[in-house]
């Protein structure tokens, strides 16, 4: 059989692509899926904790050296699709459909150019998720804070970093119990990227205690009456202790057709991380409507979001191209 070596790490680019199944709990959500079936979307809603525990353990693995190239990077793979996506919703509801609501901010739309609004989420249920665009603020915000505090902070013991994820955790009970907005707050979630580098930590010392301390932690979130962050915490401690477990350990792909295969999806997550959305709000929506059997809506939707994805990701390479000139990077 013909191997074909990666320089990638297989496993944790699966993982990577794992964590685009957060498509699954929305879908399951606007076309109802009950049964067996519906227990399965369910579990796309780990997704995203996923997505942030594995950047946080890629984050880790920086040296701390040349801060400006960097961040170059994080912005050259962050920001044509977001902001792509950004002009089509805006386009949409501020033009087409005309129906954006003021925020208790009154910054409308200028909170997502500018990143704010994982920092400034609207209680106006229009703004609260915007098609799923509110995470990347969160993702950017924290490679903002990771390239600023990162040289100084990397070389502290594995048990600041527990520290603060004990603290963070609790943090986010009590954002829960007073801000209805906390599902899209960043302050909610900067406990899983602080796993992730746990798990790059841990990784690196083989101190076999880390996750036994922390498990301490999702029980006491749960003592607090905190039931769903407590399934979050739990599963994306399993999810970092997978990344440890199975980190350098395949490297070498079956064949090149499964190599294809996993680049092509790997390349294409973050794409569909925020096309899916605009496919479930709006034709989602409308197909509902008529009589169309929901096998053929859901068939409808896949060959929408696919086709839109591929388009996406073209641009992306291109835009990426560019700025990577313009960068010198």
């Amino acid at each position: 059989m013909d191997k074909s070596f990666c320089k990638r790490d297989i496993m944790l680019q699966v993982l990577r692509i794992f964590s685009g199944g957060v498509m699954l709990v929305h879908i399951g959500y606007r076309y109802e899926i009950s049964g067996f079936m519906g227990k399965v979307c369910q579990l796309g809603q780990y997704g995203l904790y996923a997505f942030f525990v594995i950047s946080g353990y890629f984050a880790a693995a920086w040296d701390g050296n040349n801060k400006t190239k960097y961040i170059k990077k994080k912005i050259v793979r962050l920001i044509p699709v977001y902001y792509l996506m950004l002009m089509i919703y805006i386009t949409l509801h501020s033009f087409i459909i005309n129906d954006v609501p003021t925020d208790m901010y009154r910054m409308g739309w200028f909170r997502f150019i500018i990143g704010l609004n994982s920092i400034l989420p609207s209680e106006v249920i229009f703004w609260k998720g915007i098609h799923a665009i509110w995470y990347v603020s969160a993702v950017w915000i924290f490679y903002l804070a990771h390239t600023i505090l990162w040289g100084k902070v990397k070389d502290l013991p594995v048990r600041f970093w527990i520290t603060l994820f004990f603290l963070f955790s609790i943090l986010a009970v009590t954002i829960g119990k007073f801000d209805p907005l906390y599902s899209v707050n960043i302050l909610a979630f900067i406990q899983y990227f602080i796993l992730g580098i746990i798990a790059q930590k841990y990784d690196r010392k083989k101190q076999s205690f880390v996750f036994v301390v922390l498990i301490i932690v999702p029980i006491i979130v749960y003592i607090l009456n905190d039931y769903w962050l407590s399934k979050n915490i739990t599963f994306s401690l399993i999810f970092a202790l997978v990344i440890v477990l199975v980190k350098d350990r395949w490297r070498v792909y079956p064949n090149k057709t499964i190599e294809k295969i996993c680049n092509n999806l790997d390349q294409y997550t973050y794409a569909l991380f925020l096309v899916h959305p605009f496919f479930i709000d709006f034709l989602g929506t409308y197909t509902m409507r008529t009589t169309i059997s929901k096998i053929l809506q859901l068939l409808i939707f896949f060959i929408a979001t696919m086709v839109s994805v591929i388009i996406i990701r073209l641009f992306e390479v291109k835009a990426k191209n560019i700025l990577i000139k313009a960068f010198n990077i």
